[in-house]
């Protein structure tokens, strides 16, 4: 039986993107609304997936979902949001009952695999019947396959492959601490899901161990953490090995998250899966204050100079919290870092450079030769503060950044975001300072557009 996903967008542009990109493949509904879709609904429409924008005309999103989910439980519900702010995803997060969050812009391919994991999971009909002559260590290894591929994907602020490292360290290491044929399979499967909770976490987490947070968010932390593996326990045959990489957090003393087990509870070769990922993560993953530089700059390099000094860090950090591991298994592993023999334990001999694709440099409209720093202050309703400092730290410019219609744009206004066409050519870029002449040519060419809202910023 064909299966039916509904989709509620106001943006007639992007339910036709998605349309086009399903229709080949599901029954797709579009409603533009919340109440339109409850009516549908009313009128008989079963989906089995409900995609939401959490902007909409009456209803939100949210709460839109949250009644699918009384609804149909078994729906597969997932909420598309622009938003980039961390506080407000956090209270997306708290409030809802979806099973993901996806923030634009997101990859197709990666939507439509995810679709059919998730149909498959929440459907009525066991897994093992949607996939026609397959048993079940190939279903096991198709699910894993499609997750670990979204899961590489959202590895983006790493200067290293951090998922393929830690899968060659892993190879090897087995051997080495005589891991049997039971202990390999479940160290392998573990290490390709154990970043299964970055899928739908904003960027501050994405770049932050749960120990660095304080209680206030590392809460928040592991609210997303345990939904992502509720989701995942769906597809009955990754129950073990979800598990098995959901103690990725979690210390032998029994100080760990979110289940603060202790030794006898964490199989032996998960106890090393955890000691590498925090090494790796010192070393290869961006930082807080990298993060911001790659934002506003669209690249950063790591020399070796700065691999060996996060080295250097990251053992000492290890040292420091040395109760947290095996002693066995973390001197063990010290010898293995010194000797560098593993491929992704070797240093690099050149430079590691990570680049950003979206154009979100503000440099454009202001003077070159400042060395100037984009922030964003404070958060109210709709709209940010958001100042600029240059060297000194003092404030260069001052902006307010809202959401506003396209038409209601006047001279002088900044765009922040870039505009593309049905084609996805750019019409206008980002951070473009607009004139009478650019307004209006910008009006004539998304006419037949349903583009409502744009960022910009203007003078405070």
């Amino acid at each position: 039986m064909e299966k039916t996903i509904l989709i509620v967008d106001n943006d007639l542009f992007s339910t036709r993107i998605l349309s086009k990109l399903l229709g080949g493949v599901y029954n797709v509904v579009c409603k533009p609304s919340a109440d339109e879709a409850l009516l549908e609904i009313e009128q008989g429409l079963k989906p089995n997936v409900v995609l939401s924008t959490r902007v909409l005309k009456g209803m939100n999103g949210i709460l839109f979902l949250n009644k699918i989910s009384e609804k149909f439980p078994n729906c597969f519900r997932i909420l598309i949001t622009g938003e980039k702010d961390p506080k407000k995803i956090l209270e997306m997060v708290s409030q809802s009952s979806v099973n993901l969050f996806l923030t634009k812009p997101f990859n197709s391919l990666q939507l439509l695999q995810l679709l059919k994991i998730g149909i498959a999971a929440t459907s009525n009909t066991p897994i093992s019947s949607v996939v026609q002559n397959v048993n079940h260590d190939e279903i096991l290894k198709t699910s894993i396959k499609t997750l670990s591929n979204m899961i590489i994907e959202a590895e983006r602020y790493y200067f290293r492959p951090h998922t393929l490292d830690m899968v060659e360290i892993c190879r090897v290491a087995s051997t080495i601490f005589e891991f049997n044929e039971e202990q390999q399979k479940n160290l392998f499967y573990a290490t390709l899901l154990h970043n299964h909770y970055l899928l739908g976490l904003p960027d501050l987490f994405r770049v932050s161990l749960p120990d660095e947070l304080p209680d206030s968010l590392k809460k928040h932390f592991f609210t997303h953490f345990l939904k992502s593996q509720k989701n995942i326990l769906q597809i009955t045959s990754l129950e073990k090995y979800i598990n098995l990489a959901c103690m990725i957090f979690e210390h032998v003393d029994g100080t760990g998250g979110p289940n603060r087990l202790t030794v006898l509870n964490i199989p032996r070769e998960i106890q090393f899966l955890i000691l590498l990922n925090i090494y790796h993560n010192l070393v290869y993953r961006l930082n807080k204050l990298e993060l911001e530089k790659l934002k506003f700059e669209g690249k950063i390099v790591q020399s070796r100079s700065d691999t060996l000094k996060k080295h250097q860090d990251a053992i000492t950090y290890l040292y420091k919290n040395i109760k947290w591991f095996d002693h066995d298994l973390f001197y063990k592993f010290q010898e293995l870092i010194k000797k560098r023999e593993i491929l992704g334990l070797k240093f690099n001999e050149k430079d590691l450079v990570l680049e950003m694709n979206e154009n979100i440099h503000v440099t454009s409209f202001l003077t070159k030769n400042d060395k100037i720093r984009y922030l964003k202050e404070v958060n109210f309703e709709n709209k940010v503060k958001v100042m600029v400092l240059n060297s000194s730290g003092d404030v260069q410019s001052n902006y307010l950044e809202e959401k506003t219609s396209i038409r209601k744009l006047k001279e002088g206004d900044i765009t922040t975001n870039p505009i593309v066409d049905y084609n996805n050519n750019q019409i206008i870029p980002a951070f473009y300072e607009h004139t009478e002449s650019s307004i209006n040519s910008l009006i004539e060419r998304l006419s037949t557009r349903s583009i409502s809202e744009v960022c910009y910023k203007k003078a405070d």
